[in-house]
This record gives structure tokens, sequence and C-alpha cells, in this order.
């Protein structure tokens, strides 16, 4: 799909559609100009019958009266495949824009990102800004006129009649009008709950499992019920003045036609007077005249009826696209991953600190391509703080030259070209096996699965590698989960591998096996490994331990091991499991 020219207005959405929108425009016109026929035909079959017209004539006018009726209902049908045509056309349009802003944020930024928020915005939202702009572009030039079209029909009848019958109408329009703003603030106050209510809806069962294990269910309920208590309120606000300004509008449209009524009598009882103050009734009007006038009238009074709802999904509409708008910036085309070539990667006076404390005291370091360097230490020492900063999303101090070229100069598609990350927690799409290793449904996977020992995993799946693996891995089990994120890290061949305690879900003999296939990547690249689990260390080219002080121990693994009592409890403790 093209990029939307000038996205922060939904104008620009509309335009691509205009062909589509004329077409409305037209079948809403003729639809209601088949509405003012289907009355006008009733009534000169009512005179037919009266009258006593030969059989053919009466027979033709029936004829006719359902061809009316039948020309309403296939344009009605008509306007609204179109509207939904249209409406889905634009709402895609619309998302698209969404999504590929959300995808053009920086990493920093979409970290940040408030997931269940984004959810209420692009599902709900966007629906009902589409809906109420459609109404305010199409609806609004077919009521005017149909509106001002009706309004000299009848009074052609008389000017009299329809000049008083026309004040409650009047008085509905203006009513709707005046409760547009409440409508709108309303509105939007439900809309800003709707999204809290999203994300806390979200949070529950993204981490149902930490509550439990916290004992803190109750707390998230009652803070729950709190926000569904606040958006219940505000919903309910809106739909009381939508609910009970359409359905007053037109009962107030309605009495409309009381005085009309009222001008019925003559024509029901044969001894009234044959003439009251307004107009002579039986020496103008025909009871198939008078049935045409009354049915139009009533037409006329529902569109009253159906403008209050205007009103109220265009309030709605605004409400909604002012959510969007801010959302959508203008975004270039997406660039390609770039790889950035050099022989090692250099620290140069690196340190990591946070507020309380200090990781990694500064230190100079050099790591060549071929180079596998295993990384340990206690819990929360600062190994996927180190991870990170080489991935430029944690903040460090001195310089990370990666292959010749300062990091900090990087742009995140040279880093997406450059380096593969494992986080400790894999995060898998709800997709099926290939397409979240190659991003594909079309690339061979086979031989990257066997590399990481899932052979007879993917024996036990009907669909192989195209099994769903449901929402972040949930059909597989922890290490199945893990050895699919390790296969995808390592299936595109980058520069720079980083992986964080990629064992921890698997067995020592499948740990084992993965780390000589992981070995075999180490060949003009550098992999960095993260692990509690050391019993594979001996194997690495260089050690790094974060030792209790923040200092690190640097050297091969029987160089480590002699010089640092710390990594020696450390394989003491890892022997003993």
């Amino acid at each position: 799909m093209k990029k939307t020219k000038n996205p922060k207005r939904i104008s620009t959405y509309f335009s691509k559609e205009i062909p589509l929108l004329v077409f409305i425009t037209l079948s809403g016109i003729l639809y209601n100009f088949g509405l003012l026929f289907t009355p006008f035909f009733q009534g000169k079959m009512i005179d037919s019958i009266k009258d006593q017209l030969p059989f053919l004539d009466v027979v033709s006018l029936i004829l006719i009266f359902l061809g009316s009726i039948l020309f309403v209902q296939v344009f009605r049908i008509v306007k609204r495949y179109t509207v939904r045509e249209f409406a889905n056309r634009t709402v895609k349009r619309i998302r698209h824009t969404l999504y590929d802003n959300i995808l053009h944020k920086s990493l920093k930024d979409l970290e940040k990102e408030e997931i269940g928020g984004n959810l209420s915005l692009i599902f709900y939202d966007v629906s009902q800004a589409v809906e109420g702009m459609r109404k305010l572009t199409t609806e609004i030039f077919d009521t005017v006129f149909v509106f001002l079209f009706y309004i000299v029909y009848l009074m052609m009848f008389s000017v009299k009649i329809t000049s008083i019958s026309l004040l409650p109408i009047a008085l509905s329009i203006l009513l709707a009008f005046l409760l547009r703003k409440q409508i709108y603030r309303s509105s939007k106050r439900s809309k800003e709950l709707h999204a809290i209510l999203t994300e806390k809806t979200y949070d529950l069962f993204e981490n149902s499992v930490t509550y439990r294990l916290n004992n803190r269910e109750e707390d998230f309920l009652n803070d729950y019920d709190e926000t569904l208590s606040q958006y219940e309120k505000a919903n309910f606000k809106t739909l009381a003045l939508t609910d009970t300004l359409v359905p007053l509008c037109n009962l107030i449209a309605l009495t409309s036609i009381v005085p009309i009524l009222l001008l019925s009598i003559p024509l029901a009882i044969e001894e009234a007077p044959l003439s009251i103050p307004l107009v002579n009734i039986q020496e103008t009007w025909t009871l198939g005249a008078f049935s045409t006038y009354l049915s139009t009238f009533i037409l006329l009074a529902s569109k009253a009826s159906h403008t209050a709802n205007l009103f109220s999904s265009i309030q709605k509409g605004l409400s909604s696209w002012k959510r969007i708008e801010p959302k959508i910036q203008d975004t270039a085309p997406f660039s390609k991953a770039i790889s950035v070539k050099g022989d090692c990667l250099l620290l140069e006076n690196f340190s990591l600190k946070t507020e309380e404390r200090t990781l990694i005291e500064p230190i100079s370091l050099s790591i060549e391509k071929g180079m596998i360097v295993g990384i340990t230490g206690k819990i929360s020492c600062g190994k996927s703080a180190l991870l990170k900063a080489l991935l430029n999303r944690f903040p460090y101090e001195g310089k990370i030259i990666l292959f010749g070229k300062d990091l900090s100069s990087y742009t995140e598609e040279e880093l997406a070209g450059t380096i593969s990350y494992l986080g400790h927690q894999p995060k898998l799409f709800t997709r099926t096996i290939r397409e979240n290793i190659a991003f594909s449904k079309e690339k061979d996977v086979k031989e990257i699965l066997t590399r990481v020992q899932f052979d007879e995993d993917l024996q036990e799946m009907k669909e192989k590698e195209d099994t769903i693996v449901g929402q972040e891995g949930v059909k597989l089990s922890g290490g199945q989960a893990q050895r699919i994120a390790l296969a995808r890290t390592l299936y595109d061949k980058k520069d720079l591998i980083l992986l964080d305690d990629p064992f921890s879900a698997v067995d020592e003999k499948t740990e084992e096996r993965l780390f000589d296939e992981i070995a075999k990547e180490k060949e003009n690249r550098i992999i960095l490994i993260t692990s509690h689990r050391l019993k594979q260390f001996d194997k690495c080219n260089l050690v790094i331990v974060f030792e209790e002080d923040g200092k690190l121990s640097v050297g091969k693994h029987e160089e480590v091991k002699n010089n640092s009592p710390f990594y020696q409890t450390l394989l003491q403790k890892g022997e003993e499991r």
C-alpha cells in the first residue's frame, strides 16, 4: 500500500474514494426520490379505486406502486453495500497508516508504547471516526437535499399547512444541533476511559500469572472495577444523550402531523364542515392526495429524527479523530537493514551505571571476529545491560567501536543489519514456526530447526513448520519457544550475535548440542553469550566475569578460573546442580 500524503487530515483518506463517495450520495438521492414516488403512486392508486377507474388502469397503478417499492429497496441495498465498501477501504488505509507510524518509532519509543491504548485506538476509534466523517460528507448533503426537495413538494399541496407543520421539525433539528457539543465531550471522555480499560485488560492477560504468584488478584480487581465504573458512567452519559436525543427529536418531529390529522376530519366525516380556517380540503384535495401528503410528511419527520442521529455520529467521529490525529506523522519509506563490515568490537574506557550502583567499572577491551565470549555473574549484575548497551538501548559511558564505527553513530537500520539479539525472555509471534523464524510463509527453515535440536519436536506436530505457536508461544513448552527464538537469531547470519541466557529452558544434553551448533557460527562473527550455566564455558575463546565489586575479570577460561575466586565458586555451584 502506498504512503498517504497529508496523513493527519482525514479528508486525505476520503479523497482516495471520491468516485465511491459520489456514487453513495447519488444512491442516497435516488433512494429518497423513490421514497417520495411511493406515497405519490399510493395516492393515485387510492383515487383510482375510489373513482372506480377501469380495471387495467388500477392494475397499472398497482404495478407502478410495487415498482416504486422495488426501486427503493434496490437503491437501499446498493447504498448499504457501497457504504460498507467505502468504510472498509478507508478503515484499512487509516489502520495501515497507524501501523506504519508505530513501526517507524525508535526502539526506545516502542518500549514505552501502551499496547492496550493503541488497540483501542486502532479497532474502536478508527471505525467510529470513519463512520462519523462518512456521514458528514455524504449524509449531510443527502439530508439537506432531501429536506429542501420534500419541503418544496409539500408546499405544492399547501403552503399554510406545511409551514405550520414544519415548526416541530425545525425545533427537533435545533435541539440536536444545540446538544452536539455535550455529545462530543462525553464521547471523548468515554473513549479515553475505554483506552485505559483496554490497557488494563491486556495487562490482565499479560501478567495474570504474576498477580497469582504474588497474591494480588484482589488488588487488580479493585483497580479494574474502579476504572470500569468510571467508564460505565462516562459511557452511560454518552448513551443517555444519544439514546434520549433521537427518540425525543423523533417525538417532537412527529407532532408535526397533528395539524394534518385534524384536517383529515372532513375527509373522514361527511357531515363535517366543508371548510376550516386554513384550507378547504374537500374542495382542493382528494383522498389519495391527502394520503400522499400525509405519507410524505411522515417521511420528512423521520428524516428529522435521522438528523439527530446524524449529529450524534458526527460528534462521535470527530472526538475519535482527535484521539487518532496525534498518533499520525509523516513517515519515510522503510529502509532496508544495512550491514556494517569490520573486524572487531572495541570497548574504550567503557562503564555501566544505574542510579543505584555501578554495574561495570571503566574497562577497555578488544574482541575479534571468530570469538565466542561467555559472560557470567550474579543475577542482576549487569549482564543483560551490557548486551543492551551494545544494541544502543542502555546508557553507557566511554566508547563502543563496533566494526570500525562508533556505536552512537549507528542508525537503527545499520544495527538491524549488523546485530542479532536473543533476549532473556524469547518473544514469539502468533504465527507459524516458519514465520517466527524467517518472517515468511515460503522460506525453508528445516536446516536451522535441525541445528537447534527441534527435529523430534517437529515430528510430533501435525502441521510441521506451519504449526501456529499461539500468542507469545503459549502452545509450546519453554524449551521449544527458546529454541525457535534461537533459530530466528541465527537464521540471518549477522556479524554480531548477542544471546542472553539462551539455555535456561533446556536440559544439559540439549545445551551442549546447541552450544556446539552456535560455535559453528563464529567464523567471521562475534558471539556473546550470557549464562548462569557454565559447563560449556571452557569452549569459549574469552570469558567475562562480573565480580561482586563491579569489576570485570576477563581472559580465557583457565586463566579466569585461576585468577577469580568468584568464578571458581560459580563453577563449583554449577557442578553441584
